[in-house]
């Protein structure tokens, strides 16, 4: 996954990303169950992680139960 913001591009993996402080930031985050929020900011901004926030819902196909 990657986010470009403000010229910039994000990856999931923080070793692809900038470096502050020595160590390379993170700008995704995972919520639980097939949630993510994403931190826009160069060097890792507010460390919020909800600049942009995705669900992704796997559902069957016939509307019932999950995909497994």
């Amino acid at each position: 996954m990657k986010l470009k913001s403000g010229g910039h591009t994000y990856w999931a993996f923080a070793n692809a990303n900038e470096t502050a402080h020595g160590d390379h930031v993170g700008h995704v985050w995972n919520y639980g169950l097939n949630t993510w929020g994403w931190e826009r900011d160069y060097k890792g901004g507010g460390r919020d992680f909800n600049d942009l926030v995705v669900q992704l819902d796997f559902t069957s196909a016939y509307g019932h139960g999950w995909l497994v």
